[in-house]
């Protein structure tokens, strides 16, 4: 089971951009999908590794859904040689920054016409840094500022001119939670 890590992104510019953002990144499944960002090959979106008994490496296999999975073909097989990863999970950690795409995604558009909207939502194992870096290529006009809050209870700030985290709270105690300010920088 993977530490979750809590996302907050702040979009914050001219309304009828965070609007055409908004549009941007919703799937008919979910209000942000990382796919409409940054989408990941078609040829890998099914495939994931399976452990059995007696063997070192895991396998790669199709799965049908969360309980069923089959051996891949001979096709399938070429097609993920030249993705170049072994499951969708390496390919999304390498291209997304998270191995697994947003969920329990929530806008708060209520601020929206202070220009400016807060969407939370939660990663597997690590914030999905390269997703913001594309979305502030995608959007240059628009201000993004994003924090996150890990398991293990360090908070960390994500400024978009820079891919590493710049801000590290102190460990807090066992059902405290932390409470920060985000400051935006100007979009240029």
């Amino acid at each position: 089971m993977p530490n979750w890590i809590i996302n907050h992104l702040i979009v914050k510019g001219d309304l009828e951009r965070i609007r055409e953002l908004l549009d941007a990144i919703k799937s008919e499944y979910q209000p942000l999908d990382f796919n409409r960002i940054i989408s990941s090959p078609e040829a890998i979106r099914h495939i994931g590794l399976e452990f059995s008994p007696g063997t070192p490496e895991p396998r790669s296999v199709y799965f049908i859904d969360d309980l069923h999975s089959r051996p891949l073909t001979a096709e399938e097989q070429r097609e993920l040689e030249k993705v170049g990863y072994r499951c969708s999970r390496d390919w999304c950690a390498a291209n997304w920054g998270s191995d697994r795409n947003a969920f329990e995604v929530e806008i708060d558009a209520s601020t929206a016409d202070l220009c400016y909207v807060l969407i939370k939502f939660e990663t597997a194992w690590s914030p999905p840094v390269r997703i913001l870096e594309r979305l502030q290529e995608m959007f240059p006009d628009i201000a993004f500022g994003c924090e996150w809050f890990a398991e293990e209870r360090f908070f960390y700030r994500y400024e978009p001119s820079q891919s590493t985290a710049i801000a590290q709270s102190e460990r807090v105690r066992p059902g405290e939670r932390v409470i920060a300010t985000l400051y935006l920088t100007n979009a240029e």
